[in-house]
């Protein structure tokens, strides 16, 4: 490994006018505009190395920031550098409303982070999806989606259900009918009265 004493070219006990006196004849080196008719190409590795020359300069020079570099060497040097593994891929995932009536319409949303391949399944199979989106379907039955994210991390699994339900059929239709009166004399008048909700009303007498 290429450390920053590497770069400047000093031992890891320079002190800190050891490490001024490298830069700057590092610096007339590889700086750019010490060969401001350097080809492009030239131009370019010339700005690379220089940006390396700087940063070890600027963290050696400084003694906190040395000091925080000096340690890490030493865990890494020693074995006891760990890494953090990738995280997890994280998940939001909705099915709304959570409860409709057969042939209703159905709005599912996602997001995904940390995830390099994302799949959701709608009951009719799997599909690849993007990071996040929206879909609307129209359900005949109950069912519960399942959008699988899998990263470098891990993979994750997130559900959601909606509960398809059967309306209940129309109410029977409510009708009041009367003739009075009840009993009458051959030629005399009857008064029918009626009235009726949710029904078209049709009357026959004999």
């Amino acid at each position: 490994m290429t450390t920053y004493y590497d770069v400047l070219g000093v031992e890891p006990t320079a002190n800190v006018d050891e490490i001024k006196a490298a830069f700057r004849g590092l610096a007339k080196i590889f700086h750019p505009d010490k060969t401001p008719d350097a080809d492009p190409a030239l131009r370019g590795l010339l700005e690379d190395r220089f940006r390396d020359i700087q940063e070890a300069y600027d963290t050696l020079k400084d003694k906190a920031r040395r000091a925080e570099y000096d340690a890490m060497l030493a865990m890494l040097n020693s074995g006891e550098y760990y890494e953090p593994p990738p995280p997890l891929p994280t998940l939001t995932f909705s099915a709304a409303p959570s409860t409709v009536e057969k042939g209703q319409l159905v709005t599912i949303r996602w997001a995904s982070t940390n995830a390099t391949d994302l799949r959701m399944d709608l009951g009719s199979g799997g599909c690849k999806v993007g990071p996040h989106g929206c879909e609307v379907v129209r359900l005949q039955d109950s069912i519960t989606f399942t959008l699988t994210a899998t990263g470098p991390g891990g993979t994750q699994r997130a559900t959601a259900s909606v509960t398809v339900i059967i309306p209940p059929p129309p109410p029977l239709p409510k009708v009041t009918f009367s003739a009075m009166p009840s009993t009458a004399e051959k030629g005399k008048l009857v008064t029918i009265c009626w009235s009726s909700k949710r029904t078209l009303l049709t009357c026959t007498w004999n």
